[in-house]
């Protein structure tokens, strides 16, 4: 039995409900928490139950869900000219393009920081090729991962975009941190 004593109500009539439904709050809250802990209730079961919530999109959501999969992807081959590369990329909306080799693995990334940083040291751009300026080593993330874990490394190399990669290093997508913000597939299937 739980029992709480007698409280005067905050009205200066002591009967309209406040403190007492207050007091009553406070016994459930209490109550809850201790059947969690004696259930050994964890943060899985919680984001399980409810899986809409903020707690439940963090443990739930991956970044299959929220990527922009590699059909609508800006992509091209090593060895296109630049502005071929500036094209595509222009067209993606994603301030990105990722490029593949010969044989569809990822060869690497250039982005509009890439071309901003290149363009300071240089006058021109004419007679370049995506490969004399894209980021060889990207920071990508494997297929079916925690959106949490695409925005952890985003936060930690303070970038807005990763590649999705499969276990052989084939670009399936792109994650963009807006993608994860907005918590919603958008760019379709695929």
């Amino acid at each position: 039995m739980l029992e709480t004593r007698a409280v005067n109500e905050a009205d200066r009539f002591d009967v309209i409900p406040t403190a007492s439904t207050t007091a009553l709050l406070v016994l459930g809250d209490a109550l809850a928490v201790c059947t969690l802990e004696r259930k050994g209730f964890q943060r899985r079961d919680y984001a399980f139950l409810h899986p809409a919530g903020a707690l439940g999109q963090q443990l739930t959501r991956l970044v299959d869900d929220l990527m922009r999969p590699a059909s609508k992807m800006p992509r091209v081959s090593e060895g296109v000219p630049l502005s071929a590369a500036l094209k595509t990329m222009s067209q993606g909306d994603l301030g990105l393009v990722v490029v593949t080799d010969a044989d569809g693995l990822l060869a690497g990334i250039l982005t509009d920081g890439d071309l901003r940083r290149h363009l300071i040291e240089k006058d021109s751009i004419k007679d370049f090729r995506v490969e004399d300026l894209m980021t060889r080593k990207p920071k990508t993330i494997k297929a079916g991962s925690l959106a949490v874990n695409a925005v952890r490394i985003m936060e930690k190399h303070e970038i807005t975009a990763l590649i999705v990669v499969d276990r052989g290093n084939r670009p399936v997508g792109v994650i963009h941190l807006h993608g994860i913000l907005g918590g919603k597939r958008l760019y379709g299937k695929g």
